[in-house]
């Protein structure tokens, strides 16, 4: 039991941690999005297409950390940020 204890001590500050951390990405995918709107008339074809790759990859990894996190700790009441920025 003590070794268990152990292995989750901190388990909590943990996720909380990981959460914030894909909250973050999430708004970078909102602040790149708003940028690339702004700018999208006047950019050329080959910047609209890195800065749409450039997205795919922050709301792919956004996602997958979220569904990962959520796997993890299904029953944290911290899912419910996932949830909100969907």
């Amino acid at each position: 039991m003590v070794q268990a204890y152990g292995t989750y001590r901190g388990a909590d500050a943990k996720l909380y941690e990981m959460g914030v951390r894909v909250q973050v990405c999430w708004s970078r995918v909102l602040s790149q999005l708003e940028v690339t709107k702004t700018l999208e008339t006047s950019m050329r074809d080959n910047d609209k297409d890195l800065q749409q790759r450039v997205l795919s990859i922050l709301k792919n990894s956004s996602r997958t950390s979220w569904t990962l996190l959520c796997r993890r700790w299904p029953d944290s009441p911290r899912n419910d940020l996932g949830r909100a920025s969907r």
